[in-house]
């Protein structure tokens, strides 16, 4: 089957637990996230952004097609980035991959709350730019604390 063929190519390159887990967090953190609608999408990522460890691997996703690496490539309206011309970014390939992929599913499914969590930060963060009153700033930085002593609180009750 192909996707075994990928998988074991990409898996070899990811070394040990310490790769795999580098390649899962590029994935989680930087070519992920989830809709308003709480469904995965892919994202556009730098390539000096993503794990050291993981970039050997996430070549071979590159080689198998899953993920498109490109310095030329047009930036999504829906999620910026800011990036100087010409400079190496990845992205997943396809919406598909994150539906048909089985690794990737797992990981996403595994991840969601930290996902979650991520659009949370990056819509209070959204609210703490510069321009934004002294009041609401407030607000996001409650809004942050709240949350993250609520991860806290989940956390332990799991161990």
């Amino acid at each position: 089957m192909a996707q075994a063929a990928t998988d074991k190519g990409w898996l070899q390159k990811a070394s040990d637990d310490a790769g795999l887990l580098a390649v899962r967090e590029a994935f989680l953190r930087h070519l992920v996230r989830l809709t308003e609608g709480d469904e995965p999408s892919r994202r556009q990522a730098r390539r000096r952004d993503l794990p050291p460890r993981s970039l050997a691997a996430l070549d071979k996703l590159v080689e198998a097609r899953l993920l498109v690496a490109s310095s030329d490539a047009p930036l999504a309206a829906s999620e910026p980035l800011q990036r100087a011309e010409g400079e190496p970014t990845l992205e997943i390939a396809h919406e598909a991959v994150l539906r048909t992929w089985p690794t990737l599913k797992t990981w996403i499914d595994e991840g969601r709350e930290e996902l979650l969590q991520c659009r949370r930060v990056k819509r209070l963060a959204d609210d703490l730019v510069a321009s934004a009153a002294p009041r609401q700033c407030r607000q996001a930085l409650e809004q942050l604390a709240g949350d993250r002593k609520s991860t806290r609180l989940n956390s332990s009750h799991r161990t």
